[in-house]
């Protein structure tokens, strides 16, 4: 994949800034077939051809216009994605638009794409922080004469901070989504919202998660090293709709868990070290009763 985009300033001002762009992206996906099959177990031990499940080849080449809106409303917060680490975040509107014409002469081309986003912060109590966020691409008109193809995915999440140890937090994301590829596919599991479960262990066009976590800020530094922080949650979420891929356990997925969190104000990338004990409560002889996780993230 290669982009090229030029921005100009067009308006900017103690209150907002605004810029126009053009560009060309050229991006291009090859997938091969496996010589091999995979069993999987449903309802019996049956052989599954992994290859019935091989996107198409697919080119993309498109000149484009963009545009950015950025409200300026900053403010210095601690303890929200970090640990006593002063954050800047900008509770301003933030809005991105981008449109193309694929000139490639491939089977998919479309006759345009298109790619925004949407965000915004806001205040609710002095000790209480609400961030959205939203996106929304696709594909409109292919030469095929297929459905078009989209992908909108928004979220909301709130920060509250009870006292100088103690902090709530609450996430809901969503994802609906039209003909998606299939080496994109609708998810959830352990990396995206659902602590505990296999990879992409539920699939479908649609899907709904939420969040609820308790931390714990001890105000303790190990060796000058890393600040350190606990947490107690809860993950729920479930996908749903269509999907070329059956799922095993079509009930809401549940977890809950306890974690501690290390954060080194030395690290130039902002990750946190994330351990964690997960019970997945499900009945599923095919996930682990429990999981020990060692991650790293850019948040809490």
């Amino acid at each position: 994949m290669a982009v090229a985009h030029w921005r100009w300033l067009f308006n900017d001002s103690d209150n907002a800034t605004l810029r126009y762009g053009i560009g060309y992206t050229f991006e291009k996906h090859v997938f091969s077939r496996l010589d091999t099959q995979v069993q999987a177990e449903s309802n019996g031990s049956i052989d599954t051809d992994v290859n019935a499940f091989l996107p198409n080849n697919r080119e993309n080449s498109y000149p484009f216009v963009s545009i950015e809106y950025v409200q300026k409303d900053y403010r210095k917060l601690v303890n929200v994605n970090l640990i006593n680490q002063i954050e800047d975040f900008n509770l301003g509107w933030h809005a991105t638009a981008l449109i193309g014409t694929d000139i490639s002469s491939s089977d998919f081309s479309p006759l345009a794409l298109w790619q925004s986003s949407l965000s915004k912060g806001l205040q609710t109590t002095p000790s209480g922080y609400l961030f959205f966020n939203a996106s929304f691409e696709g594909e409109f008109d292919s030469k095929q004469g297929a459905d078009n193809r989209y992908l909108l995915t928004f979220s909301t999440e709130y920060f509250h901070q009870f006292s100088q140890r103690w902090g709530g937090y609450i996430k809901n994301a969503n994802t609906i989504t039209q003909r998606p590829f299939l080496d994109d596919p609708v998810a959830l599991g352990d990396e995206s919202g659902v602590r505990g479960y296999p990879l992409q262990y539920q699939h479908g066009s649609y899907a709904a998660q939420i969040t609820i976590e308790a931390r714990y800020y001890p105000h303790i530094n190990i060796y000058k090293l890393f600040e350190l922080g606990g947490a107690a949650f809860i993950d729920a979420g479930k996908a749903f709709g269509n999907s070329p891929i059956e799922n095993i356990n079509q009930s809401v997925l549940t977890s809950v868990g306890l974690g501690a969190r290390l954060y080194s104000t030395h690290s130039s990338e902002a990750q946190v070290i994330h351990f964690d004990i997960v019970k997945p409560l499900s009945g599923d002889s095919e996930v682990n009763s429990l999981e020990f996780r060692v991650t790293t993230k850019h948040s809490f």
